[in-house]
């Protein structure tokens, strides 16, 4: 299995990989047992595996809105848990700003970039939902493609799972 992003996030880590019923490559996350600082991600499995439910829930959102990949299923990935979704290549736009790539930020976003990634927050919060942290993708044929729904939430709620970080304003 080849590592896509080892470093997704505080929970997880995306492989890719393959299922069964699927015959191209798909994104794997696997949500791991600690932070990478070393610190417990959760309690134990139960909260584990709520968590992660509740993030799949999220990403179909995504993909119900045209805005996100296919959520496949939920898989065993070496007898951890984890959930299938279409692999989606291009450009992380995240990486760049946060490495002050910023003659590739100018180069990715473009009028039609900004115009998607827009109609996509927009999507998302006329359903009522909003997020601190929104993560896409932008493939070679230009398509933005929101990548990660895991700080998705109702409008003036938390994340469950992430106590303190409140939701981006009504």
């Amino acid at each position: 299995t080849d590592v896509i992003d080892a470093e997704s996030g505080a929970y997880g880590v995306v492989m890719r990989g393959r299922i069964p019923g699927v015959e191209e490559d798909v994104a794997l996350k696997i949500y791991r047992d600690t932070h990478p600082d070393g610190t417990l991600a959760f309690d134990d499995a139960a909260s584990a595996i709520r968590s992660m439910e509740q993030e799949v829930e999220r990403a179909r959102l995504l993909d119900k809105w045209g805005i996100g990949p296919q959520v496949h299923s939920f898989a065993d990935c070496g007898g951890n848990p984890c959930f299938a979704m279409d692999l989606v290549e291009g450009t992380a736009v995240k990486p760049l700003y946060q490495e002050e790539r910023w003659e590739d930020v100018a180069h990715v976003f473009t009028n039609d970039v900004i115009d998607q990634a827009y109609r996509g927050v927009r999507r998302a919060w006329d359903e009522g939902y909003a997020s601190n942290d929104w993560q896409f993708i932008v493939t070679p044929e230009g398509r933005v493609v929101f990548i990660d729904a895991g700080d998705l939430a109702q409008r003036g709620r938390r994340v469950r799972g992430l106590p303190g970080r409140e939701r981006a304003s009504r």
